[in-house]
C-alpha cells in the first residue's frame, strides 16, 4: 500500500536495517527502540494483523519466533517479551494498533508486575496462538504462557506504554515522538554481527 510504512521503508536508513528476512518476514529494529533488543517481526505481505497468515505463512512466523526467543536467551541471558497489537483496517473500528500492517514485538524485557499487566489487559491463557479476526493483544511471556485478549482498552501503543511506565519512562512510549538512537544502534550491532 502506498501510504504503508512497513510496505515502503527506505532500505538505506539506518534505522531499516534488516536484521533476518525470510520468504514471508523480514525483521528491523523498532523505532523508539526502548530497549537494546527490540525487533519487530513484519509480514511482507500487507495483512492487518497474524490472525490472517497463512498456514504455510504461520509455520514460518512461530519458527522465526522460536528462533528468536532462543537468541535472545543466548545473548541476553534471558527469553523476550513478545507481543502483537492485532488490528483491523484503520477506520472500521478503534483499534490499539498504530501501523496497519502486521507485525510483532520482540523486547528484551520482563514486567516487573506482569501480573497487573494481565488483569489490566485482561490477558486469558491460551493453549496455542489462534488469534481471532478483531482487535486483540497477543502476549507471549518469558516463561512461554502464551496469552490473548480482545476485551482491552483500545489504546493507542497500549504495550509500549506498559514498557515504558515499568522502565520509570512513562512519558517517553511513543515511537514517533521520541528516539532512542543509542538502543537502535546497539540492537543492530547485536543482532547483525
Amino acid at each position: 500500500m502506498t501510504d504503508c510504512k512497513f510496505c515502503n521503508l527506505n532500505p538505506q536508513d539506518f534505522a531499516n536495517t534488516r536484521i533476518d528476512e525470510t520468504e514471508h518476514f523480514f525483521l528491523v529494529p523498532a523505532v523508539g527502540c526502548l530497549v537494546e533488543g527490540y525487533l519487530l517481526l513484519v509480514s511482507k505481505r500487507h495483512i492487518f494483523s497474524m490472525a490472517e497468515l497463512t498456514p504455510v505463512e504461520k509455520d514460518e512466523y512461530l519458527t522465526l519466533l522460536t528462533k528468536y526467543r532462543n537468541l535472545f536467551d543466548q545473548i541476553y541471558g534471558k527469553y523476550p517479551i513478545v507481543f502483537e497489537h492485532g488490528s483491523i483496517p484503520f477506520g472500521q473500528s478503534t483499534s490499539s494498533s498504530s501501523i496497519y500492517h502486521a507485525h510483532t514485538h520482540i523486547v528484551n524485557h520482563h514486567f516487573k508486575q506482569e501480573r497487573a499487566l494481565l488483569t489490566d489487559l485482561r490477558l486469558e491463557p491460551i493453549s496455542s496462538f489462534k488469534p481471532v479476526h478483531a482487535n486483540y493483544i497477543f502476549y507471549l511471556a518469558p516463561d512461554g504462557t502464551q496469552y490473548l485478549s480482545t476485551q482491552f482498552p483500545p489504546v493507542s501503543q497500549q504495550m509500549r506504554r506498559y514498557i515504558a511506565s515499568d522502565l520509570g519512562i512513562s512519558q517517553q512510549y511513543n515511537w514517533k515522538t521520541t528516539e532512542f538512537p543509542e538502543n537502535l544502534a546497539k540492537t543492530i550491532q547485536t543482532f547483525t554481527q
